[in-house]
């Protein structure tokens, strides 16, 4: 009697994975969606050294007043409790417009901070867009909002403008 207990508990535990078996492929198509969703989510969060540093050489090419003279200001006016850094807000290009209306589409664009790092705090002074390809900067204006004509600027428009920084001690 034992062992026609064991045999019809084995079989019930074998039908049991037949049937949880028939179950899997639908499962297994929808964790395999959501581990793509995860895949990409975490590789817009990582991006390589080099990247990093072709986007920011374009920024820097373009703008060379970030170290030509902001970097020096900064230590000054800290007496070098502050140095200048550049960051990125997520790693992946973003659709940027040249209006509020966004009826003048730009392209896709990173977005790069440029601040002051504190001991215990960062500041950020400017923000701007390298484009996709990193042959083109403009000035991005993410602290006026929507009290300004334009969310971003050309690097002419920005230098001629009252959002160009004037670095007086």
């Amino acid at each position: 009697m034992e062992g026609k207990s064991l045999t019809i508990l084995v079989i019930s535990a074998l039908l049991m994975l037949t049937l949880l078996a028939g179950c899997a492929p639908s499962q297994t198509g929808e964790t395999e969606v959501q581990e793509e969703q995860e895949a990409q989510e975490q590789s817009d969060m990582l991006m390589s050294g080099e990247e990093f540093d072709r986007i920011t050489k374009c920024l820097d090419e373009q703008v060379p007043e970030i170290w030509n003279e902001w970097s020096a200001y900064v230590e000054d006016i800290s007496e070098g409790g502050a140095y200048l850094y550049e960051s990125m807000a997520g790693y992946s290009p973003k659709d940027v417009y040249r209006d509020y209306e966004k009826t003048e589409y730009l392209g896709k664009y990173y977005l790069v901070y440029v601040g002051e790092m504190f001991e215990d705090h960062s500041v950020n002074l400017a923000y701007f867009y390298v484009s996709e390809n990193c042959d083109e900067v403009i000035w991005s204006d993410n602290v006026q909002g929507k009290d300004s004509e334009y969310p971003v600027l050309y690097l002419d428009e920005w230098r001629n403008s009252d959002y160009y920084p004037k670095l007086d001690k």
